[in-house]
């Protein structure tokens, strides 16, 4: 029962021999009293990780808390196990002790278990990856050494999910005989041992967002980091870590709020200033960003990446020189710095050094032979030096690494002209002219299908296929147009064909299978999936499909094995999540329903259909009242969720 604390620290918090005037009482649970001294006991003697655990394994999370209260409702809630022991007369001499009482009351409800496969045994693995990592050596422990400890962990939350069933019923049919006194439970505990209990439950909680920030676990961190900076709001790694995480999903806004609040707490720590300079760069503020950037510089200089990122704010800003200094200066400290070699280059060719500007860009492609870019300029120089031949040779070279760059073929066709190669600088310059046509018709088409306009989008797409026959996206975007208007035979033909064009199109796959998952033929769905992943076994989108469409077809185990092998490849995804819950659902398997929604409302807290079944689990388990809060705001957000007014309505009638 990892839930409930140590025996030896809560045994006489339920004492009812204990003497109210040496220690005042705090609360009463029937006939058991829980004490100041023994609640201070429990409080001093439970880590942080238990405090996490704790919330972590309940079955319908509350948001974090901070008043007293949290502190004293595992020892209630114990109590309240107790009382259902008694009163189903399990209490006899083989349990003597509340911990036995509380056992064989959890192998009366026990549910029969199916074994842990060992994709679950992964899957768990991949979620909970903080409780495996070793700070000492800063990584996470090998699977193949976690994995006995995996399943002894989930087997246990299993069998505390049986006892956790029962509490919110308990809390509801029992709330009479459970008596709180606030003034004897704020005095009970001095605020600062809640504030150092705080704190060290926030540090535990930044350290795990962190980690799952490494993983690039991004939305499982930023859930985690929002409850580490309710409990411990002045530590800066848990604001630096948040910021890194928006900034990661490009939510720029948002990380400069959270940069700005870890620089308040920790001034002297250069990353912020960096991450704050990136932050301002992303939002189109260099001239802000070029202070950060300097901030940073000032407090540790040798960073390569901070000089660039400097450069490319001076760059923004048009200050061109300065940028030309803060590039060399990243070379300095690092020569294989790539990209800072490019920017070098480019700006020396700007300033009329052609030759400094092609030794430099020859630098480049010897570091990084397939840099496109660096060919495309290395050409343009060469022209400028009359090196026509030399030309050529680098824009032939860029068209093997992008071979419908229309650009590209501009610029061959003019070298070829100058080289003295007419025909075929001729043949450059009409495909120029056919694929600058057909790009500018599906850019089009792109626009006006974003912006809803189906029909001039599929008119733009046509035209850009009837130039350029070999454009695989514009058939692909084409069908897509077709699917939105709800044409699915016309969306799957110019799916057909650009399978046919493009045999090892992956998206494409993925678009059939998902065309004939919703027109209602999950067998034909299955096949292109599987074909899918026959080309990128680790495509998430085609196990998703696939599981979904086994779902549609009435096979729910093959649907949540196929979810766990979604979530085993990116744990994060929360349609995955969401139509796992719905398989347990179907299963009736409530327990990995509940924690599915969960995992799928950390993720999206804006999927008002996991919080549908949240709420409909609430209701089942007995907690009337949180089950209320959430279908009426779900309603808020929809007015028009049918089953949100249902479910609304038969509680009211129940009351």
């Amino acid at each position: 029962m990892r839930f409930l604390w140590p025996l030896c620290i809560v045994l006489a918090c339920l004492c009812s021999a204990c003497n109210p005037a040496e220690s005042p009482v705090v609360a009463i649970v029937g006939a058991q009293q829980i004490t100041a001294a023994a609640l201070r006991t429990a409080v001093e003697g439970a880590s942080a990780a238990q405090y996490v655990d704790r919330a972590e394994n309940e079955l319908f999370p509350r948001g974090p808390a901070t008043d007293k209260y949290q502190y004293l409702q595992p020892l209630i809630d114990r109590g309240l196990l107790l009382l259902a022991a008694r009163d189903r007369g399990l209490h006899a001499a083989e349990t003597a002790s509340d911990d036995s009482l509380i056992a064989v009351l959890q192998k009366k409800i026990s549910t029969t278990r199916v074994p842990l496969s060992a994709v679950e045994l992964r899957h768990y693995y991949n979620d909970h990856p903080e409780q495996f990592y070793d700070e000492a050596a800063q990584g996470l422990q090998p699977y193949a050494q976690a994995a006995a400890e995996v399943r002894v962990r989930v087997e246990h939350q299993w069998a505390d999910a049986d006892l956790q069933h029962l509490l919110p019923g308990l809390r509801a049919q029992r709330a009479a005989e459970v008596e709180v006194f606030p003034q004897q439970l704020e005095q009970a505990l001095a605020d600062t041992l809640v504030e150092r209990k705080n704190v060290e439950r926030g540090a535990l909680l930044s350290r795990r967002g962190g980690v799952f920030l490494k993983q690039g676990r991004l939305r499982k961190a930023l859930a985690v980091l929002a409850r580490a900076a309710v409990y411990a709001p002045a530590l800066a790694q848990t604001h630096l870590y948040t910021g890194l995480a928006h900034a990661r999903l490009q939510q720029n806004e948002q990380a400069l709020s959270s940069f700005e609040r870890a620089i308040a707490l920790d001034p002297d720590l250069p990353d912020l200033y960096y991450a704050l300079g990136s932050a301002l760069q992303m939002l189109n503020r260099p001239a802000e960003a070029v202070i950060r950037f300097e901030q940073a510089i000032e407090r540790k200089a040798d960073q390569p990446h901070y000089h660039f990122h400097l450069g490319e704010a001076h760059r923004a800003l048009a200050n061109f020189d300065r940028a030309l200094v803060a590039y060399g200066a990243t070379v300095a400290l690092d020569p294989g710095y790539v990209e800072a070699r490019y920017r070098q280059s480019d700006l020396s060719g700007r300033n009329g050094d052609l030759d400094g500007a092609a030794a430099g860009f020859e630098s480049v492609l010897a570091m990084e032979p397939k840099y496109a870019a660096a060919l495309i300029d290395l050409a343009r120089i060469y022209g400028k030096q009359q090196r026509h031949v030399e030309a050529v040779s680098a824009l032939e070279e860029a068209l093997v690494l992008d071979p419908t760059n229309h650009t590209v073929y501009n610029l061959l066709g003019q070298a070829q002209a100058q080289a003295g190669q007419r025909d075929r600088a001729d043949a450059s310059l009409a495909a120029f002219e056919r694929l600058s046509a057909a790009e500018r018709h599906y850019t089009q088409g792109i626009r006006n299908a974003q912006q809803r306009y189906w029909d001039r989008a599929a008119a733009l797409l046509n035209r850009a296929i009837a130039i350029d026959s070999s454009h695989v996206q514009a058939r692909i975007r084409l069908a897509m147009v077709h699917l939105y208007r709800n044409t699915p035979a016309k969306g799957i033909l110019a799916l057909e064909q650009a399978v046919g064009l493009d045999p090892d199109n992956v998206e494409a796959h993925c678009l059939l299978g998902e065309a004939y998952s919703s027109t209602g033929r999950p067998d034909s769905a299955r096949h292109f999936f599987a074909r899918a992943l026959a080309l990128d076994s680790t495509s998430v989108r085609a196990r998703y499909g696939r599981a979904k469409a086994a779902f549609q077809a009435g096979d729910s185990a093959a649907a949540i094995a196929g979810l766990h092998q979604a979530l085993a490849i990116n744990p994060d995804h929360a349609e995955s999540h969401y139509l796992l819950a719905a398989a347990f659902m179907r299963l009736r398997q409530f327990d990995r329903a509940a924690r599915s929604f969960q995992s799928c409302l950390e993720i999206d807290p804006d999927h008002l259909e996991a919080r549908y079944g949240q709420g409909v689990l609430l209701r089942r388990y007995g907690d009337a009242d949180r089950a209320r809060g959430i279908f009426v705001d779900m309603l808020k957000r929809n007015p028009d969720h049918l089953k949100a007014q249902e479910q609304l309505s038969q509680l009211e009638r129940e009351q």
